[in-house]
């Protein structure tokens, strides 16, 4: 899995109530093994894709609804779920 470090504030991960802590499990259906896999996973869907997002939280499975967008990250357009993994 992959771990939540911090979410960005107004983004896709916050408006779905992923939080700091959380373990991503899987992402639209693709199983996360290791964190580096995740963005790679991400920016392979399209943008405006509602997608699911399985966490693990307090012991528990749990899914969110997520809807991608793009946000600039160092004046680099990239597709991001939120601020998952520091590049």
């Amino acid at each position: 899995g992959a771990l939540v470090a911090s979410v960005a504030e107004n983004s896709p991960s916050e408006k779905a109530g992923i939080k700091a802590g959380d373990i991503i499990l899987e992402f639209n259906g693709e199983l996360i093994n290791q964190m580096k896999e995740l963005p790679a996973i991400v920016a392979r869907t399209k943008v405006g894709k509602n997608v699911k997002v399985k966490i693990w939280r307090e012991k528990k499975e749990i899914i969110k609804d997520v809807r991608t967008q793009i946000i600039c990250v160092n004046c680099m357009v990239k597709l991001m779920l939120t601020k998952m993994l520091r590049f």
